[in-house]
């Protein structure tokens, strides 16, 4: 019961926070319609071992997001709002994981275990997160479980060797091996945190470890059987030691994660006494053996990640957790009389003079992204918050953390509210059900270049795309298959003969147009 008194305005803050993204946009081009788009072949083939996109097995990702998507369609029918839902709920899971390990290793701090629930969910990026489908919330969820267990398993406390053997089993099957990175380093310096039985703490890590690994195992073995060499080649090695060694996506130099720290602890990076805080009491939370742990954990994974050449900003997303931890440890040891927020409703007023700026500085073409109502009202909505932490004076510090945390869900509210326009043309399913058509009268349909499953799930697609690089390829095809269309994307700056073309969709930065075999000689020459 304490647990709920505790975490539920945090709860309700994510939650709105979370539901803003879902209601306001679309499934995001490309992650979110790639990998609700591989669900749906799954579900619509009946084979739910092997992931597949575009009819070939998928080794990019491992399958229990898209299972849990399964059982919401089960559950609910098949839709687009429900799996949605699925890392919301684990972002909730990840606070009550934070919460736990707080109180585990700083049980003396009764108003640091009230306020971390609001200070991991006041996070921003964190609520932004919250809401996209994607694997990073669900494995922050596992991480989290995994470090929570070594926590018991140090404490000789009963269910920590289960809890880590399960952390590891669905952390795999979350995202693959690369759970344990986020753990690997409180493992390796146990012995500067571990109190007693560090030979104990490490037999059952490394039981409990063989043991996660085994059950995954059964996953794993048969769906390599299933998907063919090739498969299990990009499950095991591609996508494990292909990003350590030499990333074949999203490769960045070692310092890449450093600038990012900001946005993995704002509004919380702005409050000064934050800094105050490290300057007087590092020395003394140094002795904390919890303290240690954070340390170990935050700044062991920073290195490890740092290291490994394939990098994002959500593959770290388990240590904003870490951060949090920190976060609420240190403000917990700064005592004032009257806690003051004034940077922030600064930063939030001048938010507000920007968005009331925007219709007079847009113009012309970019003009047509922004909704200015929408803005008009977060003028109104910013200033008045703004107004109010620039002049408020709190009496303690949990007044202030809970009154900042229950104001951020603005940033997602304005983030996705002034965009709607721009978002709602972003939205591929009127173009993906006239491939449909198309496909259901056994027409041929081609995507120029890559194709990242982005119109299966909108389409309900029963068939492949066939993928061709080059005009001139596609060209060469279509005069041997006339019953076919090409999907091609072109530069927005690029004219062209509307008439040529069967639709048209904004695709990111681009227009995408669905041309047909008769006409697409005469739509290429066209282009302008």
């Amino acid at each position: 019961m304490k647990t709920i008194k505790d975490l539920f305005i945090p709860f309700i803050i994510l939650t709105l926070a979370g539901a803003f993204g879902i209601y306001f946009r679309p499934l995001m081009i490309i992650d979110e319609t790639r990998y609700i788009g591989v669900a749906w072949e799954m579900w619509d083939s009946g084979n739910f071992l092997v992931p597949h996109l575009n009819g070939v097995p998928y080794d990019h990702k491992f399958p229990l997001l898209f299972w849990l998507i399964h059982l919401t369609w089960a559950i609910f029918g098949v839709n687009s709002v429900t799996p949605r839902v699925i890392p919301l709920l684990f972002a909730i899971g990840d606070i009550v994981l934070t919460y736990k390990i707080y109180k585990e290793l700083f049980k003396s701090d009764e108003l640091g275990i009230k306020l971390i629930g609001y200070i991991t969910s006041a996070i921003v990026l964190f609520q932004f997160y919250s809401s996209l489908l994607m694997f990073d919330v669900m494995l922050s969820f596992f991480a989290l479980l995994g470090i929570y267990a070594m926590i018991l398993i140090a404490k000789g406390r009963k269910g920590g060797f289960l809890l880590f053997v399960l952390s590891i089993f669905l952390g795999v099957l979350a995202k693959g091996p690369v759970v344990g990175a986020h753990f690997f380093a409180l493992f390796l310096f146990a012995f500067w945190w571990v109190k007693d039985n560090l030979k104990q703490f490490y037999l059952k890590t490394i039981v409990g470890g063989i043991l996660g690994l085994a059950l995954s195992a059964l996953w794993i073995v048969p769906a390599i059987i299933s998907g063919g060499k090739v498969y299990g080649k990009g499950l095991l090695l591609k996508q494990s030691v292909g990003r350590i060694e030499h990333s074949f996506a999203h490769a960045r130099p070692i310092w890449w994660y450093l600038p990012l720290i900001p946005a993995f602890s704002f509004p919380w990076i702005i409050y000064a006494p934050l800094f105050k805080s490290i300057k007087s009491n590092f020395k003394m939370l140094i002795s904390e053996w919890g303290f240690r742990f954070v340390l170990i954990w935050l700044i062991g994974t920073f290195i490890i990640f740092s290291l490994i050449s394939g990098k994002q900003v959500h593959y770290i997303m388990p240590e904003l957790f870490a951060l949090s931890i920190l976060i609420t440890r240190l403000l917990t040891k700064y005592k004032a009389k009257i806690y003051r927020f004034r940077v922030y409703g600064v930063l939030i007023l001048f938010l507000a003079i920007l968005f009331a700026s925007i219709p007079f500085i847009v113009k012309g073409y970019f003009a047509k992204f922004i909704n200015f109502y929408t803005i008009y009202l977060n003028t109104v909505i910013f200033a008045i918050v703004g107004i109010y932490f620039i002049v408020k004076r709190f009496t303690t510090l949990k007044s202030l953390i809970t009154a900042t945390a229950i104001s951020t869900p603005i940033f997602m509210f304005a983030l996705h509210s002034i965009f709607i326009d721009y978002l709602k043309v972003q939205d591929l399913t009127k173009f993906s059900k006239e491939i449909a058509k198309l496909q259901n009268s056994s027409y041929t349909i081609i995507n120029d270049r890559k194709y990242a499953d982005q119109f299966h799930f909108l389409g309900r697609l029963h068939k492949p795309i066939k993928v061709i690089w080059g005009y001139k390829n596609i060209k060469a095809f279509m005069q041997k298959h006339p019953n076919s269309a090409v999907v091609t994307y072109l530069d927005r700056r690029k004219k062209f003969d509307n008439s040529a073309i069967l639709a048209k969709t904004k695709f990111r930065t681009k227009n995408a147009v669905l041309i047909d075999a008769s006409k697409f000689e005469e739509f290429i020459k066209s282009i302008k």
